[in-house]
């Protein structure tokens, strides 16, 4: 039986509705661009008023698959891409002799890189991460950490140069800090902190576990922070197992314990796309593989 016309209409609107971009005779297609003309054939009216409605459209991902380092190509179940808050399917479940299989794991690190469970520093590495303090912006660092040992002597986890006191660490006695106030009744001695530190408006403050710890007044200065000590020197005798830096509210850095396919060990930036190696003396130990 032939269709009709109106049929025909119906379901041209139902496919196009379906892809998420309605389209219906009469109405503008979607609006991305600006500037924007005012008039009806825009807005579909010429005496308003007019509704704009946000329209959105499902990512699509694209999928790898790895075992031992070689990738699976010839398994039909691999789903190679998936849409956004959609379903899809794995692989055949890989063997290998002499092991049970655990499942799989998302690496937040490109292909030729590892990702580590944490990086750590003998006293003489660090990162330098690039940023210099201004007290316009507000910068937020969240960051996990352990010492080793409980110092005699005052050691930088976190911190910028110069004479600012603009650093986060340990003082003498197992005590973080910041700076050379607002010790920490917490002992730091071998236990794995979340930490974090803001600097917004001439004012360092500090907080472990979700506690207010204390706060400082820090000047602006060219010096960039570094992880693992400050002033361009490390000093911290420790770990770092992940650290974020949002500034003004915007994720500048997430940075991961990570080696390169050359055995550098450093951390990865998922933001930046880039590897952030050992500034200081000698190298960096590494956590276990993820």
């Amino acid at each position: 039986m032939k269709k009709s016309s109106f049929g025909r209409f119906f379901r041209r609107v139902v496919i196009l509705c379906f892809m998420a971009l309605c389209v219906v005779p009469g109405v503008a297609d979607n609006i991305t661009t600006s500037p924007v003309d005012c008039n009806s054939a825009t807005l579909n009216t010429a005496t308003g008023p007019a509704t704009l409605n946000a329209q959105w459209q499902a990512n699509e991902i694209d999928i790898d698959w790895y075992s031992d380092n070689v990738k699976i190509t010839n398994d039909p179940n691999a789903a190679t891409t998936c849409t956004y808050d959609e379903v899809f399917t794995l692989p055949t479940p890989p063997t290998k002799t002499g092991y049970n299989f655990a499942g799989w794991r998302v690496m937040n690190v490109p292909r030729g890189y590892t990702r580590l469970e944490y990086i750590e520093s003998s006293g003489t590495q660090y990162i330098d991460t690039g940023l210099a303090y201004n007290a316009s912006k507000a910068i937020v660092l969240n960051i996990t950490a352990q010492s080793d040992v409980t110092p005699s002597a005052n050691t930088i986890a976190v911190g910028y140069g110069g004479s600012q006191g603009q650093w986060f660490g340990l003082a003498s006695g197992g005590k973080w800090t910041i700076g050379s106030g607002g010790v920490s009744t917490i002992s730091a001695a071998n236990e794995t902190r979340n930490i974090e530190i803001a600097w917004s408006g001439g004012t360092q403050s500090l907080k472990i576990g979700g506690n207010q710890i204390g706060s400082r007044s820090v000047t602006n200065t060219t010096a960039t922070l570094n992880f693992f000590g400050r002033s361009n020197a490390g000093t911290f005798t420790g770990r770092i197992y992940s650290a974020k830096l949002m500034v003004d509210g915007v994720l500048r850095n997430n940075f991961i314990p990570a080696r390169n396919s050359s055995n550098v060990v450093g951390m990865y930036d998922t933001v930046s796309k880039s590897f952030f190696t050992n500034s200081g003396s000698g190298t960096f130990g590494a956590g276990p593989d993820l």
